[in-house]
C-alpha cells in the first residue's frame, strides 16, 4: 500500500514549531527533504507550516540561524510551505528578513 493510497499529498499538512537551534534545523532540514522526495516521485508533496517562537530575550545569533536554514533549504521561495512567527502571548506575526539584521 503507498502513501497516496491514504489521501492526496497535497491535502497533507504538517506543522512543524521551530526554533532556529541545531535540533529543530536538523528536523526542518529532514522533513524538507521528504517534501522534495515524494514531489519528486509523486508530482506532489504535503504542506509544511513552519512556527517560529520568539520570546524577549532571543539571541541575534539565533535570528542569523533561522535565516541561513530557511536560505539553504529555499523555505522562503518554495509554494510548499508557509512560516509563522508566534511571540508571547499567541499572537502571529510575520518576521520579516530585515529583522534579522545586526543594528
Amino acid at each position: 500500500m503507498s502513501l497516496t493510497n491514504f489521501r492526496p499529498l497535497q491535502k497533507a499538512h504538517i506543522l512543524l514549531p521551530f526554533g532556529g537551534g541545531k535540533d529543530s534545523a536538523w528536523t526542518l532540514a529532514y522533513v524538507r527533504l521528504m517534501q522534495l522526495i515524494l514531489k519528486k516521485k509523486y508530482g506532489e508533496s504535503f504542506h509544511l507550516h513552519v512556527v517560529i517562537m520568539i520570546h524577549p530575550g532571543v539571541p541575534q545569533g539565533v535570528f542569523e540561524n533561522i535565516e541561513n536554514v530557511f536560505e539553504s533549504l529555499s523555505v522562503r521561495e518554495s509554494s510548499d510551505i508557509s512560516v509563522r512567527t508566534a511571540v508571547r502571548g499567541g499572537h502571529y506575526v510575520e518576521l520579516k528578513k530585515a529583522l534579522f539584521q545586526v543594528i
